[in-house]
């Protein structure tokens, strides 16, 4: 038995032929195109990844400078998801411990006047206009003395 072949049956193979042929080139681009795609995305996502990696860098940094000034509060509890809270507390007592030294300094100016005051022999009470305070000089530097001692306690 033998088979007839027209030219049509011929002509629709190479028809078929050059159709899936460029069904095959079409197919062939979009997989390069996947695969550069992919190759960029792999690029785009080591981009991210370092971006990622270097913010929480800085995190970790902020962080440990907010540890390391919440040392300033003795009592301060790290609080990692509110630093700003923290750092608020450290400057309340940074702010607490500046008004401490200017009294401080102010008790020391005042014992140095009484100082001179009793030195050039006149040893009686300081008034508001040495000592802000009407005290003598006996009673401010006790009372320098008692602040000295419960700080240092």
């Amino acid at each position: 038995m033998s088979i007839k072949r027209t030219d049509a049956d011929f002509d629709a193979a190479v028809t078929g032929w050059y159709e899936s042929k460029k069904e095959i080139e079409r197919f062939r681009r979009l997989v390069e195109q996947l695969e550069l795609d992919q190759r960029e995305r792999g690029a785009d996502i080591m981009r991210l990844q370092a971006e990622v990696d270097r913010l929480k860098a800085d995190a970790a940094k902020w962080i440990q400078a907010v540890g390391l000034a919440s040392t300033i509060v003795g009592d301060m509890e790290i609080d990692v998801s509110d630093p700003v809270g923290m750092m608020q507390k450290v400057v309340a007592e940074v702010e607490r411990l500046e008004a401490e030294v200017k009294e401080l300094r102010s008790w020391y100016e005042d014992g140095l006047e009484c100082a001179a005051v009793i030195a050039e022999g006149m040893a009686e009470e300081v008034t508001d206009s040495y000592s802000g305070r009407g005290m003598t000089c006996v009673r401010i530097a006790a009372a320098i003395r008692a602040k000295i001692n419960k700080e240092q306690s």
